[in-house]
């Protein structure tokens, strides 16, 4: 099997932006809400002044309240109107009090609709992330207003971690996959990573998961993507984790060449010869 060789930069699998959904001063900052800080699934990174929110809640609740008792009356009203026009012949939908429980049926849904916001919003005064990962940049501080839309700070997952790689035409070959090419249907290619950081080089192992569907027109080249589990944790190195923003060498294994003889490179002479001893 040949080994293809190629280069690029460590980038996290998931890189976002944390912003505020709801206004409010910040009250509380975790300590992991830090450059370089870490975190867990639903860890609370900031914490908004939520006493308008309660508040909220507090007030559907009694409108949902009174939204019931609406109904109820509505269809007593309802069932007395049909009882006393039992005798007519095709009363009319208003006589009989058909809109009026209809309109408290929309009106007490609007009220639960209005509630599950308020709690939403309530829950929004909490800011937490559904992964595992680490702080980027950090751009609110504790006791700062902030509205819907601001940019809190920046975060990235340590579930994985992905190498962008140029492949030319000729590593494709060597690699024996299509472009398009995808790990999870046809089987990733065993690739290793390695990188120096500090004097010290690591190596991490990987797959080629995917290839794009396109050429890169600038380079004439088509982009790969290795990916590496955890590489914070069981994924790093004995000496260092793969750390986002390493430029690091990779080395994919290739498709099997059948019928072949491997030689040193010196080996091969101008115009691809090669001399043999007898």
């Amino acid at each position: 099997r040949p080994t293809v060789v190629a280069y690029g930069e460590v980038r996290p699998g998931v890189r976002t932006q944390l912003v505020a959904q709801v206004g409010g001063r910040i009250e509380a900052i975790a300590p992991a809400f830090i450059e370089g800080g870490e975190f867990a699934p639903g860890d609370v990174l900031l914490s908004i002044e939520n006493t308008d929110y309660l508040a909220s809640v507090d007030e559907r609740l009694s409108r949902l309240a009174a939204a019931r008792v609406d109904l109820e009356q509505a269809v007593a009203d309802a069932d007395v109107a049909r009882r006393q026009l039992a005798g007519q012949k095709n009363p009319s939908p208003l006589a009989l009090k058909k809109p009026q429980v209809a309109r408290a049926e929309a009106a007490l849904k609007a009220a639960e609709t209005a509630l599950a916001l308020a709690r939403t919003n309530l829950k929004r005064t909490q800011i937490s992330l559904p992964f595992r990962g680490r702080v980027q940049s950090q751009s609110a501080d504790l006791g700062e207003f902030v509205s819907p839309g601001k940019v809190l700070g920046t975060v990235f997952g340590t579930d994985i971690a992905e190498v962008r790689l140029a492949l030319t035409d000729r590593q494709l070959a060597s690699l024996g996959i299509p472009i398009g090419f995808s790990g999870e249907t046809e089987g990733a290619l065993p690739a290793v990573v390695s990188g120096e950081i500090g004097g010290v080089t690591g190596r991490w192992k990987g797959a080629l998961v995917r290839l794009d569907a396109a050429i890169d027109p600038a380079t004439r080249t088509v982009y790969g993507t290795v990916r590496v589990n955890d590489p914070y944790g069981e994924g790093s190195s004995e000496t260092m984790p793969l750390a986002v923003g390493l430029y690091v060498d990779t080395e994919i294994e290739g498709r099997p060449i059948i019928d072949a003889v491997q030689i040193a490179a010196e080996g091969l002479r101008a115009g691809n010869e090669v001399f043999i001893l007898n």
